[in-house]
């Protein structure tokens, strides 16, 4: 599964791209929980968010993808026709 998040899952801090490290997951019925983390991030101005999983099998794929941290908590929707966003944080 960790293979599947490196290729369908990109994430950039400021506009530059970085790594995560995969935690794991968790099912529920026909819903996946994925756990990341991204280490070492100091005030980010902006996370920019691209995750294509799933939508190759299923025309309706939506994943929802939350971000938290000590100072904020935010959620992105994704899907077929928009599967990259971008959050401004300041």
């Amino acid at each position: 599964m960790e293979m599947i998040f490196k290729q369908k899952l990109k994430v950039w801090i400021d506009g530059k791209e970085v790594s995560f490290n995969y935690i794991g997951r968790e099912y529920d019925v026909d819903i996946v929980n994925a756990y990341i983390e991204i280490p070492n991030v100091k005030n980010p101005k902006t996370i920019t968010v691209e995750y294509k999983i799933l939508f190759e099998l299923f025309s309706d794929q939506q994943n929802i993808i939350h971000i938290k941290s000590n100072n904020y908590r935010r959620s992105l929707l994704l899907d077929r026709d928009n599967p990259k966003e971008m959050l401004k944080l300041n």
